[in-house]
């Protein structure tokens, strides 16, 4: 297969599952190419299994294209989890922008990670707003589930980029924009795309 019918063959992950397309994941198992736009639970759940599927098929490599924005942290620790746990290597990269829990995964995967220059990182999340039909008791248990999660995440980046947790944790709150050099520079990415790869 050239690499122009791989990239045809990779699966777009767009969170618009059940719309009636034929094979996607069959392309992506063969190609072990995935596209990632959506982050939202059902999204995430369903790029954790067909990783699993990929890793149990072989070793062979497999590459990720993230882009785009997530905020839900728990299907983020997800997806990186079964990361860590493959046999075959992973590459990931970002052709145009990955922020809150997409960029986390990019960066905090344990592969080779990579990004076109005119690209960015933001590291922003966003917590999510509590359901108003919570009473103080599930507000006070919710809120200690998400820092838990969010300091894992922390933890997980700053394992991956040689930054400190309290860096990546300022990094989740303040929403600074790296471009393509500077994420390089921080260790956030490895490097940059070369010329025709993604």
């Amino acid at each position: 297969m050239s690499s122009l019918e791989s990239d045809r063959a990779a699966t777009t992950v767009t969170g618009s599952f059940g719309s009636g397309r034929v094979g996607p994941d069959l392309l992506a198992l063969s190609s072990r190419r995935i596209r990632i736009s959506a982050f939202d639970q059902k999204s995430l759940t369903h790029v954790a299994v067909l990783l699993m599927t990929m890793d149990g098929q072989s070793a062979a490599p497999v590459h990720i294209e993230i882009n785009g924005s997530g905020a839900d942290i728990n299907p983020a620790l997800q997806v990186l989890d079964v990361l860590e746990a493959m046999r075959a290597p992973v590459s990931c990269s970002c052709s145009l922008m990955a922020s809150g829990t997409a960029a986390a995964i990019l960066v905090a995967h344990p592969g080779r990670r990579s990004i076109n220059k005119r690209a960015s990182v933001v590291l922003r999340i966003v917590p999510d707003a509590a359901p108003p039909s919570l009473v103080a008791v599930d507000l006070t248990a919710a809120a200690n589930v998400a820092s838990r999660s969010r300091r894992t995440l922390a933890a997980a980046v700053a394992g991956q980029t040689g930054q400190s947790a309290e860096w990546v944790r300022a990094q989740f709150d303040s929403g600074t924009v790296f471009n393509a050099s500077d994420a390089v520079a921080l260790g956030l990415i490895d490097g940059l795309t070369e010329q025709g790869q993604l």
